[in-house]
Parts: C-alpha cells; sequence; structure tokens
C-alpha cells in the first residue's frame, strides 16, 4: 500500500485495532481468607447437627455445642452478608436471588418432604416450615433483597440491633424463618460492614490478633466450663420471647448479650484465621454452601437407619463425631459439588444445558445435508 492511500475495505489500521481490540478478561481472585473461614463454619454446623442428639442439659456434648456455637452460624451469616451486593437491583440481579436462593430452597425442601414422607410415612406438603438448617435460605434471600437499601441507611447497624431486639416482641415463630432472619439481621449488617477494606485491615493488625486470640481462648474455655448450665434455646434464634412482659425483658437483654457476643467472637475468628492458602484446606473452602446443603438429607437418611440407638458410648459418640467432620469435608470436594450442581447451583446447570444445546444445534448444522 502507498504512502497516503487509504487501506483496504477488508482490512483495519493498526492504531483501530489496539482501541477495538478486546480487554483480556481478568480471572477472578479467591481470597484464602474467606473460604478458610466458611470450609470451617460449614464443617462445624454439619458435626453441630450430627450430634445434637447426645446434648443433654449439663453434659459434654451442651459445654461443647455452646462453646463452638459463635463460630458456627454467626460466622456463616457473617461471611453471607461479606459476599453480598450492595449496589441497587435490578431485574437481572432479582432473577439470580430467585434462582440461585429461592429455587434453591424449593429443591431442598422438596427433598426433605420426599425423605420425610418415605422414611416416616409422613407426607407434608408444607414450604413455610423449612427442614433442618434450609431456615438460612430463607433469610439470605430477604437479607440479600433487602442489603441495597440497608447500605443506605445511617447508622444501619444499630438499626439493625434494634429491629433484632424490638422483632422478638412480635409473634414470629419458624413459620418462613421470620424470627431468624429479625433476629441475625445484625451479623448480616457486620458481614455488609467487612466489605470496607479498611475494617478488614484493621481485623488483621498483629494488636487485634493478640486480643482476638485472649478472647476466642477464654471463650472456649469458658463454654467449655458453663456452657451445660446455658439454656440453647435463646441462641438458637427460633422463635420471639414469650411469657409475661417481665421475662420477655429479660429474654431481651439475653438476646442482646448473645448477639454482641457472636459477633465480637466472630470478628475475632476472622482476626486470627490463616488469611494464606492451607494446602487442601482452602481449596476446599469453595464447596461449604454445598455442605450446608447436603450434610441435612444425608443426616436425615442415617438417621432413618436408627443409628443413634447404638450411639450409647462416649468413644462411639467421639468415632461418630469425628465422621462428621470427614463427611463435612467430603461433601466439599470438587467431585462431590460437580455431581451435585444441578441441585445446588441451578445456574450452573443451565450454562451447562445452554452449551450442550448451543453444541447440538451446532452439529445439525453440519450435518445437515445441502438442498439438492
Amino acid at each position: 500500500m502507498t504512502i497516503g492511500a487509504s487501506p483496504p475495505l477488508n482490512q483495519t489500521p493498526p492504531e483501530i485495532r489496539e482501541v477495538v481490540a478486546p480487554t483480556p478478561r481478568v480471572p477472578r481472585i479467591r481470597e484464602p481468607l474467606w473460604d478458610n473461614a466458611r470450609l470451617l463454619a460449614a464443617v462445624l454446623i454439619c458435626a453441630g447437627h450430627f450430634t445434637d442428639p447426645f446434648v443433654a442439659p449439663d453434659n459434654s456434648w451442651a459445654a461443647l455445642w455452646v462453646a463452638l456455637w459463635p463460630f458456627r452460624v454467626p460466622v456463616f451469616v457473617v461471611l453471607s452478608g461479606y459476599f453480598t451486593s450492595t449496589q441497587p437491583h435490578t431485574l437481572r440481579s432479582v432473577w439470580a436471588l430467585v434462582r440461585d436462593i429461592a429455587l434453591v430452597y424449593v429443591i431442598f425442601q422438596t427433598i426433605a418432604i420426599l425423605q420425610q414422607g418415605w422414611y416416616r410415612d409422613i407426607w407434608d406438603w408444607s414450604y413455610d416450615e423449612p427442614g433442618l438448617a434450609l431456615w438460612f435460605l430463607l433469610s439470605l434471600f430477604v437479607w440479600r433483597l433487602a442489603a441495597p437499601y440497608l447500605w443506605r441507611i445511617p447508622g444501619r447497624l444499630i438499626v439493625a440491633f434494634a429491629v433484632a431486639i424490638l422483632g422478638g416482641f412480635l409473634d414470629l415463630s419458624t413459620q418462613w424463618a421470620w424470627a431468624r432472619t429479625v433476629a441475625w439481621l445484625p451479623l448480616f449488617v457486620v458481614g455488609l460492614e467487612l466489605r470496607n477494606p479498611r475494617f478488614v485491615a484493621w481485623l488483621r493488625v498483629r494488636t487485634q490478633q493478640i486480643v482476638a486470640s485472649v478472647l476466642l481462648t477464654v471463650s472456649l474455655a469458658a463454654g467449655m466450663l458453663l456452657g451445660g448450665q446455658v439454656r440453647r434455646s435463646p441462641l438458637m434464634m427460633r422463635s420471639g420471647y414469650s411469657g409475661a412482659f417481665e421475662s420477655q425483658i429479660i429474654d431481651a437483654g439475653v438476646r442482646s448479650v448473645a448477639l454482641v457476643v457472636a459477633a465480637v467472637l466472630a470478628l475475632a475468628l476472622l482476626s486470627v484465621i490463616p488469611r494464606g492458602r492451607i494446602v487442601w484446606w482452602t481449596a476446599l473452602g469453595a464447596g461449604s454452601f454445598t455442605v450446608y446443603l447436603l450434610h441435612p438429607v444425608v443426616l436425615r437418611y442415617l438417621a432413618s437407619l436408627d443409628v443413634f440407638s447404638d450411639l450409647v458410648t462416649t468413644p462411639r459418640c467421639l468415632a461418630w463425631a469425628a465422621g462428621a467432620v470427614l463427611l463435612g469435608l467430603v461433601l466439599a470436594t470438587p467431585p462431590v459439588r460437580r455431581a451435585t450442581a444441578w441441585l445446588t447451583r441451578p445456574r450452573t446447570f443451565a450454562v451447562f444445558m445452554t452449551g450442550v444445546t448451543s453444541a447440538s444445534r451446532l452439529r445439525g448444522r453440519r450435518n445437515r445435508r445441502p438442498l439438492p
């Protein structure tokens, strides 16, 4: 081509190619800190549900339950807040909530109904009373739907705390998980606050880590020593306050203390948990949600075999607890995640089916014979 001549119509000048060239997609980098914490919380929740039949007033299992309580649901709720977007909703984002949370709830609630009907011959096709652990999906749907509005409220953490305390005076129950949705709201907002990198950086300062280590040590020791005498019902947040008004005031005070302790200890755990990759542990962190969803399915099956009647000695109970921890880790492995993605992640299944359909259509075009 001569100097000053125009380029051919089918050739783009180099300077324009540089402008219109697509920007290479930067792969999302997972922060090991959050995967480490998520897996710990999910495994502890799994082990807690599997050992719950062993809990009795004043026994060691009750003390262990109380000692580990702040590191199960409270940590899971805080992390769910951290992974929630505070951007204004669009039709696409609302559909994503329906598909990834509400639809998953329907799927696993249906599984719970079928298991209960098959194992116990109790067919109750109600979706307003969530099965074991499924309340979290209902609460998460409401929290994430409200997150953009909560984020714009001045003093949102104080407001959330007030809602949780005052909500206990309402007639809320396990139906549609409204009681827990209201009660755990402050910890979800704490998770939203963690989206500020300065907050996380402050937690990881050496001084804060020393204080957090002391708090965790004292908490675990106190839980093991005194946990057997603690009532578990206020920590579960399954319903509002009950009894006379004076009794409800006391329950409100107990809930206030419980929420503060849960928030402080959850943040303390996030302060000291390793931030770098832990060989195989971090890799399993991506399967935490799968652990949460699948372990009740396994537990209901094992309970139908009446296995708990044989767990009467301490060695057997300890072996069962260790098996529950191992189960949680197995459920987080990539093969299990891939095999159950069509249940736990409908979006992944939809993308897979779209790819299969597109490949089928392309194959059909290639095999199509030309008209004579």
